[in-house]
């Protein structure tokens, strides 16, 4: 059996994942646990590191979307693996809230939450894209 190689693009997508998901699993622990312990609560379930990873494992997969697909209208770039992400969200907190519960405000501040971080993240790499263009014109 031939040794089949992945094309380069999709290695550099997967590294890049797993670049982003690591950083970001480690800054959002660390800031989530500051928090809690600011607040009196020494104590984190699996549960929620876990639901934690599943998060900004979508987060990540977003960004990569982000940077990988294109389309020919630059809004669509972002909007549409937004879209695609945050329907990813609803569908798993859907899915906690039938299995476990969830707390009633939790799709608002999901929405809340990732949109916000998404415009931050959109519009850094929009800015990020522009630079290199105007460099490289």
């Amino acid at each position: 059996m031939e040794n089949v190689q992945a094309p380069t693009a999709v290695k550099k997508a997967l590294w890049m994942w797993m670049i982003y998901f690591a950083n970001m699993f480690t800054i959002v622990t660390i800031t989530s646990s500051s928090f809690q312990l600011l607040a009196g609560q020494t104590e984190d379930t699996n549960a929620h590191i876990l639901f934690r990873a599943v998060f900004v494992g979508i987060a990540a997969t977003t960004i990569v979307l982000f940077r990988y697909v294109n389309f020919k209208k630059t809004w669509m770039q972002y909007l549409i693996p937004y879209a695609v992400a945050q329907g990813s969200v609803f569908i798993f907190i859907f899915m906690m809230d039938i299995t476990i519960g969830v707390h009633p405000n939790a799709y608002f501040d999901a929405f809340t939450n990732f949109t916000g971080v998404a415009v931050l993240v959109m519009l850094g790499l929009y800015l990020i894209e522009r630079h290199n263009k105007n460099k490289t014109a």
